[in-house]
């Protein structure tokens, strides 16, 4: 499962790389997947509030009630 993770994660730059942001462009061209945990974060957040990018959150539930 840690390739299907890393194909996840290096989607997930691809897309914060579209949105403009330079430092995860450099990251999705290299393939680094090793970003500063600070840094996703600062990104993730500043591209919500501009509503150029919708994190999406899933989950489960325990006997039909959220948890």
């Amino acid at each position: 499962m840690i390739e299907q993770c890393k194909d996840k994660k290096l989607e997930l730059l691809s897309c914060l790389a579209e949105c403009g942001d330079e430092k995860m462009e450099e990251y999705f061209l290299d393939e680094n997947i090793d970003v500063p945990e600070d840094e996703l974060k600062a990104c993730i957040r500043k591209n919500t509030l501009s509503l150029d990018f919708c994190p999406v959150f899933l989950g489960s539930a325990y006997k039909n009630k959220g948890v």
